[in-house]
């Protein structure tokens, strides 16, 4: 079986996710495949055909909410829409799976009415929407279309729809403006949106200067989505988060949602729930979906505060936090620091994760150092440890390597590897072992 095709069906089996189109109809300025050193081993597959969307079908879980338009691997994921026989796909996808949510990801520019009917008859569903700016001038100017659907369009029909949306705006402000993301954002409420997602735009070191923001503009990046948090009721998400606690606290709650109804609120925080006590965000999230009628025991501006949430077992809450990282992990590096615990654990994290780590290791009795490893190959603004590379591990290596031992072990982040072990560019994580002597895992 063909490398491409492997990755078609572990998109699918692992991560719920149906490959439809690498097509998109769009050129949008912060599209990271125009930025991507020529050795990155990404992969496009043009429209899918209905006899590879039949062989892929299978491998799809029924009883987990079923992507469309995403990518968890190194497959170049386009517009849904734009393959002709989307249509025919999603109704093979309904008759195989009648009762699974699905989730779909478009830039919105090729719906209407017809697809807004066709869409409503096929719940549940919901969109994500990537509104990215509502005037149609910037509109052009970031997406690079000549034609596009009016957003307010867009956004109207699916709430007159009743079709569950999430909006999202790669936060470009220096060419927007700050008065078009709120604008953006307030139209999102005013039409029944879940959730409105802000991106930190992402470039590297080949883009343009066009596109790369200056100094100081993530801290007023922050303040004004803090800002638009204490105006709006929709949820609002920075993305990455830029996290330095692990305190599970509450981004906002989904109108109408179990956790609204039963009187959860923005920036509670979550210490219990069933009378398990909760170390992150993700404990918290995942334990709430899985529990029926959880009992929370909530810090509320300094008191507690105690919720009985009415909800079925795996029913999602409403609540919309901060993704930092599961609490497995710290058993996960004990146990790695207890095998070895004649030399130090070595952790090469990325620069976003480093600090949230740091957080999770405390009270571990163990030798463990958590290492910044910085995004050389890339460059920019990247700092996720997804597109981090056997190059950037041996380079931090380089610059701690006058402190480690032959009885020390390097953990590096496995999201940075294929499920062959592989890096973007090919690379076999065991190199950094063989390169520096020591032994290497992934967690």
């Amino acid at each position: 079986m063909g490398y491409q095709k492997q990755l078609l069906l572990q998109n699918a089996q692992s991560f719920n996710i149906l490959p439809v189109t690498s097509i998109c109809n769009t050129s949008c300025i912060f599209c990271s495949h125009k930025q991507n050193p020529t050795s990155v081993q990404t992969y496009r597959f043009g429209n899918l055909s209905i006899e590879d969307i039949e062989l892929i079908l299978p491998f799809l879980d029924d009883n987990r909410k079923i992507f469309i338009g995403e990518s968890a691997t190194r497959l170049i994921e386009g517009e849904p829409f734009c393959n002709p026989d989307f249509k025919e796909i999603l109704c093979k996808l309904r008759k195989m799976y009648p009762d699974t949510s699905l989730s779909i990801t478009t830039n919105g520019s090729l719906l209407d009415q017809e697809w807004f009917k066709f869409l409503a008859d096929i719940k549940p569903l919901e969109i994500n929407y990537s509104i990215n700016c509502i005037n149609a001038n910037l509109r052009k100017t970031i997406m690079g279309m000549d034609k596009s659907n009016n957003p307010k369009y867009v956004l109207e029909n699916l709430g007159k729809h009743s079709i569950k949306y999430h909006g999202s705006l790669v936060a470009m402000n220096w060419l927007t403006g700050w008065e078009d993301m709120e604008e953006t954002v307030s139209l999102a409420e005013k039409n029944a949106g879940s959730t409105m997602r802000i991106f930190l735009p992402g470039y590297t070191k080949l883009a343009s200067e066009k596109i790369r923001f200056q100094e100081g503009y993530l801290q007023e990046l922050k303040y004004n989505v803090q800002r638009l948090r204490s105006i709006y009721t929709i949820p609002i998400t920075l993305e990455p988060p830029l996290l330095t606690t692990l305190n599970p606290q509450v981004v906002g709650v989904i109108k109408n949602s179990p956790a609204d109804i039963y009187g959860v609120s923005k920036e509670d925080i979550i210490k219990e729930v069933d009378g398990i006590n909760l170390l992150t965000r993700v404990d918290a999230f995942n334990l709430i979906k899985k529990k029926k009628n959880p009992k929370l025991k909530i810090e509320r501006n300094g008191s507690e505060v105690y919720v009985e949430m009415k909800k079925e077992q795996g029913e999602m809450s409403g609540l919309v936090m901060d993704y930092d990282v599961e609490s497995s992990l710290k058993k996960d590096i004990k146990r790695v620091s207890n095998k070895y615990r004649m030399g130090r654990t070595w952790i090469l994290a990325s620069k976003l994760g480093a600090p949230i780590l740091n957080e999770l290791i405390k009270g571990i009795d163990a030798n463990i150092e958590i290492v910044q490893t910085e995004s050389v190959f890339f460059g920019g603004s990247i700092m996720s440890a997804g597109l981090l590379t056997v190059q950037d591990f041996l380079t931090t290596f380089e610059r701690t390597k006058n402190e480690v031992t032959s009885y020390d072990v390097l953990v590096v982040p496995s999201i940075a590897f294929d499920h062959l072990g592989r890096d973007l560019v090919g690379k076999f994580y065991g190199e950094i072992e063989a390169e520096t002597g020591v032994k290497t895992i992934t967690l």
